[in-house]
């Protein structure tokens, strides 16, 4: 554990905000969890008084649609940035020796007094290597927010697609991003660790590191003329004309494929789908479908803007996040699902697989039912319970209800202003 951990525990609370550079290296407005993520963090901390530039690769709407497009009000202190040229040009990638020079002249603009830049993903860790060699301002402190072990899904995904482990190639691929990930977290003066378990395993292959805080992604949770928060707290059927739903991306990690399989064992239910951002993934998921003969109980409504989603929770009997475990080590241990507060907060009922990663939100027959990951049988059963007895799942409801209240996008906000206000910069001995 680094000497410098401890500095980063110190809570700034009263101390001006920092001047915050969010870098986000993605098409923006866009439907995606780390553009919703993103996008919330950035005006939460605006709210809270800092000035946040948040800088992505490049914009596909104006600053008033972006703001729409998430369903919010424009704030004066969040502004959109693209890194980008709308043409085909060496500038327009990260990597390139163009955007070193990009690079160093943007931070030196924006970096007026305390600044911190955030980023994340592997996106992320490139470009922290690329500042290690800037000689950055000296009120610059960087921060990397941890949502998973990047060397670690580069090897799971290179087992879905078919590549051995064994192979030179794709050891030396994920052995790069190991060594990336350990000069990163030496390097930097903050971590933010989305989950305790990225907290946990990070320390466990990056005894290294910087300082670090454990804080959990959130949701939007509306407030009355008086503060007050405007959570489902019990379960009302009025309206509610979908069976079963499922929010997210379509990827084999999500667990939609065993949702599929959990659907044909019960015959009388519906599923409606909402995500699904390529068309690619769209077709496996008709074709294993029409395979097990439920294309009449399946709707697809494919990606919807984020600020629509309320909409279909508001009409969710049961809502689902059927993560699985075998040969997944993002949905084992490192996803904090958005949809699973969203649900929360909505008063849908929750059928979850149990693992790790779902345990540091839900608990089994409190907050949430959870079944057994990788067993359709079991997810099904799950969900039957909860369509049928619906005094359960208002309890489930209710105690869901008060467990949400702490994960506003606010009180997230909050606490990583506070973390990155009270961190050192590091000494450029700590950088080499």
């Amino acid at each position: 554990m680094s000497q410098r951990q401890s500095a980063g525990a110190a809570s700034a609370a009263g101390q001006t905000r920092p001047r915050v550079l969010y870098f986000s290296r993605i098409d923006f407005p866009s439907p995606k969890a780390n553009s919703i993520q993103s996008f919330n963090t950035c005006l939460e901390m605006a709210r809270e008084g800092a000035d946040v530039l948040l800088v992505v690769r490049r914009l596909t709407a104006s600053r008033r649609d972006c703001f729409t497009y998430y369903g919010e009000a424009e704030h004066p202190r969040l502004r959109f940035v693209s890194l980008s040229l709308p043409l085909a040009t060496d500038f327009n990638d990260w990597r390139g020796p163009y955007f070193r020079v990009y690079l160093q002249t943007f931070l030196r603009r924006h970096s007026k007094g305390p600044t911190v830049l955030m980023t994340r993903d592997p996106a992320g860790l490139e470009l922290l290597d690329l500042v290690r060699g800037l000689r950055p301002p000296a009120d610059l402190r960087t921060v990397f927010e941890v949502h998973k072990l990047a060397f670690l899904t580069k090897a799971t995904h290179q087992e879905e697609r078919g590549r051995s482990l064994q192979d030179p190639v794709v050891q030396e691929k994920v052995e790069r991003r190991r060594a990336l990930e350990a000069r990163t977290y030496a390097g930097i003066d903050g971590i933010i660790c989305t989950s305790d378990n990225a907290r946990r395993m990070l320390e466990e292959h990056f005894p290294a590191h910087a300082p670090l805080c454990v804080v959990p992604n959130g949701t939007r949770i509306p407030v009355d003329a008086t503060g007050r928060m405007q959570i489902a707290g019990t379960l009302d059927d009025t309206g509610r004309d979908l069976d079963l739903l499922y929010v997210g991306q379509l990827y084999r990690w999500k667990g939609i494929d065993g949702l599929l399989r959990a659907l044909v064992r019960l015959p009388d239910a519906h599923l409606t789908v909402v995500g699904g951002n390529t068309s690619e993934d769209l077709q496996r998921v008709e074709t294993v479908a029409a395979a097990l003969g439920i294309t009449d109980r399946l709707t697809l409504e494919g990606q919807v803007a984020p600020h629509r989603v309320a909409a279909y929770m508001a009409r969710a009997r049961v809502g689902v996040i059927p993560l699985p475990r075998e040969g997944f080590v993002e949905a084992e241990y490192f996803t904090s699902p958005l949809k699973a507060f969203e649900m929360m907060r909505a008063g849908v009922p929750i059928v979850a697989t149990d693992l790790p990663s779902t345990r540091e939100i839900l608990r089994h027959d409190d907050n949430a039912w959870l079944v057994r990951p990788d067993d359709p049988e079991a997810l099904a059963a799950g969900l039957a319970a909860l369509r049928s007895d619906r005094s359960r799942a208002a309890r489930l409801v209710m105690n869901a209800a008060q467990s949400v209240a702490e994960y506003s996008w606010k009180a997230r906000a909050r606490r990583v202003l506070e973390f990155a206000a009270g961190l050192e910069p590091a000494r450029e001995a700590s950088r080499t």
